[in-house]
């Protein structure tokens, strides 16, 4: 991959840098898993040094010229302004790459426990026939509906089929593994029932009922937001504009001049399709995904 020739020519100047933030993000040694750049730890480290300076150097250059072209000079107060930006966009490459991680893995498990009530559907409807846990593993391993919990349940089938595990160490190790804690639950609740002998078809019935349950609150609960994100949409960016607008128009008149209504241009033209397309992202974030 291009990012590992990267990481190379850079690795043996910045590592000595990275190495000094090392004890101060040890989170970030699983949490870097879920971005799949396939790196290391200490090249993760590596690329936020890497990405600070690069940010830093690029943004001072860059705002000391654009200052320079507009105003036809420069002196310490224009320099200090370039310094004092780069500083802020450089501190906020730092909280991206601080950052990324962390909301990787939340869309990780977001993306499990959406498709989790689907998939204890269709694992109760394997199971309730009679079919062997190990056979309805293998069934679902090959689906791809899932989303990221296909992953888990390939990596499970895995465990059993290619390493040899027994059915018990496998859901353990995958249950340990998962940063979902409603999949984990699952996992040990069949783990327990296999050692007590229980009825799985029976509790795989009831757990699949309990998630479609919450799958239920939780369309309950978007419907709310949703309606009152669209309250809130229609009240700041449509009948708030249509009130400024008819307002400058009346201004306009009075003052015989279209001035107020062409200072509002920008306001039209950008912020309000700008707050559409932010009003749309948050209905994406907060739609369950089944």
């Amino acid at each position: 991959m291009l990012i590992n020739k990267i990481i190379e020519k850079i690795h043996k100047y910045l590592w000595p840098v990275a190495r000094k933030l090392k004890p101060h993000f040890k989170d970030l040694k699983e949490d870097i898993l879920f971005i799949n750049w396939r790196i290391s730890y200490e090249d993760y480290l590596v690329i936020i040094v890497f990405g600070v300076i690069s940010a830093f150097i690029s943004t001072f250059v860059i705002s000391t010229l654009v200052l320079y072209f507009i105003l036809n000079y420069i002196d310490f107060v224009l320099i200090t302004l370039s310094l004092i930006y780069a500083i802020i966009v450089s501190f906020m490459v730092f909280m991206y790459f601080l950052c990324l991680p962390r909301l990787a893995k939340a869309d990780y498990i977001k993306e499990i426990e959406d498709n989790l009530p689907l998939f204890l559907l269709y694992f109760y409807g394997l199971v309730s026939p009679g079919v062997n846990l190990v056979k309805a593993i293998e069934i679902s391993a090959r689906r791809e509906e899932f989303g990221k919990l296909s992953k888990d349940i390939r990596f499970l089938h895995y465990l059993i089929d290619s390493l040899g595990y027994d059915l018990l160490s496998a859901l353990m190790i995958l249950a340990n593994k998962t940063p979902s804690q409603r999949f984990k639950e699952f996992l040990y609740e069949l783990v327990s029932v296999i050692r007590s002998g229980g009825d799985i078809k029976q509790t795989v019935r009831e757990i699949a009922r309990e998630a479609l349950v919450d799958y239920e609150i939780k369309l309950r609960s978007f419907i709310e937001k949703t309606n009152l994100l669209l309250t809130i949409y229609t009240f700041l960016f449509i009948a708030f504009p249509l009130v400024l607008l008819i307002l400058a128009f009346l201004f306009s008149v009075a003052i015989g001049s279209t001035e107020i209504i062409s200072s509002l241009l920008p306001f039209f033209l950008g912020f309000i399709p700008m707050a559409y397309i932010i009003y749309l992202y948050i209905i994406f974030l907060i739609q369950p995904s089944l």
